[in-house]
């Protein structure tokens, strides 16, 4: 009877041995699982920094068009400027209107730097 005994022990014993590697490889399986929702997260939150970074760049581009029409429209006025005031030689009020145009340029070129 000892015997018998023994044997459904040492069965009882496998089965055990045999669900805690199921368990094991469950918890292995579970543990990537967890590992790749983490890695999916952290791709989530890139790619919304990127379109949030790509809706600014565009917002620049948009007020750096603005600016260079602005300066174009200066420059327009500066060149009818300095045609009707081109035969008196002496006045030259349009060097102010050319300078303040390479500033605005200047900052365009610096902002399209950033």
């Amino acid at each position: 009877m000892l015997k018998c005994t023994n044997n459904k022990l040492r069965l009882c014993l496998r089965i055990s041995l045999k669900a805690i590697m199921k368990l094991q490889g469950c918890l292995s399986r579970l543990v990537l699982m967890y590992s790749s929702i983490l890695v999916l997260a952290e791709l989530e939150s890139f790619k919304m920094e990127y379109a949030n970074a790509r809706l600014e760049c565009n917002a620049a581009d948009e007020r750096a068009n603005i600016l260079a029409s602005e300066v174009i429209g200066l420059e327009e006025k500066v060149t009818k400027f300095q045609w009707e005031t081109s035969c008196k030689p002496a006045c030259r009020p349009a060097s102010k209107l050319n300078q303040i145009s390479s500033s605005i340029l200047f900052i365009l070129f610096i902002c399209n730097l950033i």
